[in-house]
């Protein structure tokens, strides 16, 4: 969508949202005086929880439901815009994959913005971007980071150290729960790097490139993607193209992922005589997750991990 139409529904959306707030103002017994930290999206919503237990001060939301996926072309309504503006603090992902909040939150001098993965050695990017701005530096970058237990942990660290920032009376706590939580990730960590060393088939494809950074950190090679277009499968031709590929590299397996149709995968697996294995990035969860669901569906997916791969 251009930029001149996105920033007049910015604008509009904006205009109705005074009006309604003009018409029915919280009253002083209806306004909540807890900070509001509004997080885009599930993982940066399940880090967060984590990071702010036990301080109830800090209320911690999600613009998106939890299951709706990676925001790829996700589009602000009037109550997005709202949310978003009744936040003290807006935590997102970053390299482009919530850029949708970029009017809102590049246009506001009251409210405060974490990148929870700024500082992370970004992947170029695979996938053909509609309608979104993957920009960055002349380039495109994977914005996947969190599908990977290790790139989590540095996301975690950064989110830690920047609400430690914002709410100092609250710093003794937040790093206290990054301690622990990082240190239930060192264990995830540990059992991947001890599990998926000496792979004898480490040559996979995957739906979308969401797995590029586990692929990376631990050792793995993902040949290619098979939806280049987040949710569009390859044409006819594309996919004649996809599967000689796969059988020219010998690929051990094609991932899954409980967002994506599985059709393709299980065409193409049927073709090649290869088994589909769901490996689940945690870009979707429960509304209430609790406090080990990252660690619970990383070590889930380490299973079929080795059975793909050892």
């Amino acid at each position: 969508m251009p930029k001149k139409n996105i920033r007049l529904i910015y604008i509009l959306s904006l205009l109705a949202f005074i009006s309604v707030t003009a018409i029915s103002p919280l009253t002083a017994g209806e306004s909540d005086k807890r900070t509001r930290v509004l997080t885009t999206f599930f993982p940066i919503y399940l880090f967060t929880l984590n990071l702010t237990y036990n301080i109830p001060d800090l209320q911690v939301e999600i613009l998106l439901p939890g299951d709706y996926g990676c925001p790829h072309d996700f589009s602000l309504a009037p109550d997005d815009i709202k949310k978003a503006h009744l936040a003290d603090l807006v935590i997102i992902n970053g390299m482009g994959l919530d850029d949708f909040i970029e009017d809102i939150v590049g246009g506001s001098d009251e409210m405060s913005v974490i990148d929870a993965t700024s500082g992370i050695a970004p992947l170029p990017s695979r996938a053909v971007h509609t309608g979104h701005d993957h920009e960055s530096d002349g380039g495109q970058w994977n914005p996947h980071p969190f599908a990977s237990p290790l790139q989590a942990q540095a996301m975690i660290a950064r989110i830690a150290a920047s609400l430690a920032q914002h709410f100092p009376r609250y710093a003794e706590l937040i790093n206290a729960n990054a301690a622990d939580y990082l240190s239930r990730l060192d264990s995830v960590v540990t059992q991947y790097r001890s599990r998926l060393t000496n792979l004898s088939h480490p040559k996979v494809a995957a739906v979308h490139e969401i797995y590029d950074y586990l692929a990376r950190d631990f050792g793995f090679q993902i040949v290619d993607i098979i939806e280049k277009e987040p949710g569009q499968e390859p044409s006819a031709r594309e996919a004649i193209a996809l599967s000689s590929e796969l059988r020219r590299n010998k690929i051990a397996a094609i991932f899954s992922e409980p967002q994506y149709s599985e059709r393709m995968a299980r065409t193409l697996a049927s073709e090649l005589k290869i088994p589909v294995y769901v490996i689940d990035p945690v870009a979707t969860g429960p509304s209430h997750p609790p406090r080990d669901y990252y660690e619970t569906v990383m070590l889930k997916n380490l299973e079929n991990l080795v059975r793909a791969m050892k």
